[in-house]
């Protein structure tokens, strides 16, 4: 996050630099911190919309299943965000 910025702009803000695309926030899911991993983890459910290119850092993108993400090899607090979004 940058100063002054609330977490709503910041993933807009982020999203937009990353992909291009534009994301309309609905509700925060997970807002944890892992004191082992020294971080603070903020996931919002929300809309994405427009056409992706992806930023110099990443090399491919995709969407996903709740049942795929839960299959995959992924940080523990993805898999507790698609958790709290399927209740």
């Amino acid at each position: 996050m940058e100063e002054g910025e609330t977490e709503e702009e910041c993933v807009i803000r982020e999203v937009q630099e990353e992909t291009s695309m534009k994301y309309a926030p609905d509700q925060i899911i997970l807002n944890k911190t892992y004191q082992d991993l020294d971080i603070e983890v903020v996931v919002f459910s929300g809309t994405a919309s427009g056409k992706t290119v992806l930023s110099h850092e990443h090399i491919a993108m995709g969407w996903f299943t709740i049942d795929e993400i839960t299959a995959m090899d992924v940080m523990p607090y993805i898999k507790e965000s698609v958790d709290h979004e399927s209740r």
